[in-house]
């Protein structure tokens, strides 16, 4: 299913092709036989070759800004959203001018991107560079552009849901298909997570359509 969003959307001209490893084989392909060996686990080989994500989501950004009613802020000192990673290269951050459209920022590392989108949900790519996970470029390239796409169509909603332990919990309709999370919620984080769900339940926790630009560039 080809998501509105994605209208006019073009990827960067960058080399997708998998990435072939120092001992010949392409990364996705290695544990095809069995799992991985512990020490796969502790090793990271050729993280450059992530960085083309963050070409991708530079054209994303690019294409929303241009598409879109959305106020654009950059901000080159941001401090990381979590205690154990570091801080972001640069935060951009995409406001939607409807106050029911679900924000999004983007965290740009050298190597990786992650997504903050609405007032809970988060998507890192990649999820982890270790060699045991194998990731594959083009697939956390897709899945990028999914979820961004999917959350700028409408396809986000959020809730909170516990009592005395608190649970997050998204559902992102994208491309035809319904992801789900869940993650509980550490003490620390309960004010702010309480805030959001006041907010969330005003209108039911379910992200509207960016709107769009009065005049929209040719496709």
């Amino acid at each position: 299913m080809r998501s509105s969003a994605a209208q006019g959307y073009v990827r960067p001209d960058i080399d997708l092709n998998p990435y072939v490893a120092d001992d010949g084989v392409r990364f996705g392909d290695h544990w095809e036989d069995g799992p991985a060996p512990d020490e796969a686990y502790a090793t990271i080989s050729h993280p450059e070759r992530f960085e083309r994500i963050v070409l991708v989501a530079n054209s994303i950004i690019e294409h929303l800004s241009a598409r879109y009613e959305v106020t654009v802020e950059v901000d080159e000192d941001a401090e990381s959203r979590v205690e154990e990673r570091p801080a972001p290269d640069r935060r951009v951050t995409l406001t939607p001018a409807s106050p029911h459209a679900a924000p999004i920022s983007f965290d740009l590392y050298p190597s990786s991107v992650v997504l903050t989108c609405g007032l809970l949900s988060e998507f890192v790519h990649p999820d982890c560079m270790c060699d045991a996970c194998d990731a594959q470029v083009i697939t956390e390239v897709e899945s990028l552009e999914s979820e961004v796409f999917g959350v700028v169509d409408g396809g986000l909603s959020e809730s909170v849901t516990g009592a005395v332990r608190l649970w997050k919990e998204h559902e992102l309709d994208a491309s035809g298909t319904s992801r789900t999370g869940r993650c509980v919620v550490f003490p620390e984080d309960k004010p702010v997570v309480k805030a959001a769900r006041r907010a969330l339940k005003e209108f039911g926790g379910e992200w509207a359509p960016w709107p769009l630009k009065s005049v929209v560039p040719a496709d």
